[in-house]
């Protein structure tokens, strides 16, 4: 198995979370905007995009309106990154189980996944 370790430096907690999201994004094949990106690394962080007072935080801090971040929100609870429970809606557990006020290790690994075949009543695995 070979490794690569990449390291990225960030200057505040809202560049780290949506470093993290961007990585997410692409292993999942989520395609998520920019602007997606930065409205779930701020939800993950505050822990929803429900309050009023967060929303008014947002819209100040990147320059947006209610409008765009009810589309994105309804984008991204389309794709299941962000979920609703009563009034509340937050960024799916799944993938938000960390503290953005810290250091962040993430291991990545990709396995070529191994197809098994039957051959004359042998299971024989298969590559690539």
């Amino acid at each position: 198995m070979d490794t690569q370790v990449l390291t990225k430096d960030v200057q505040d907690k809202y560049l780290l979370a949506q470093k993290y999201y961007q990585i997410i994004s692409g292993l999942n094949n989520l395609k998520l905007a920019d602007g997606e990106i930065q409205l779930v690394a701020f939800a993950a962080i505050h822990g929803n995009i429900s309050d009023n007072s967060l929303r008014e935080d947002y819209i100040e801090k990147y320059g947006t309106t209610v409008a765009t971040i009810n589309n994105i929100v309804h984008r991204l609870k389309k794709k299941q990154v962000f979920l609703k429970e009563g009034k509340k809606i937050f960024v799916n557990p799944a993938i938000t189980q960390l503290d953005f006020d810290s250091k962040i290790n993430l291991v990545v690994k990709i396995d070529i996944i191994k197809k098994v075949e039957k051959v004359n009543n042998l299971n024989v695995k298969k590559y690539g």
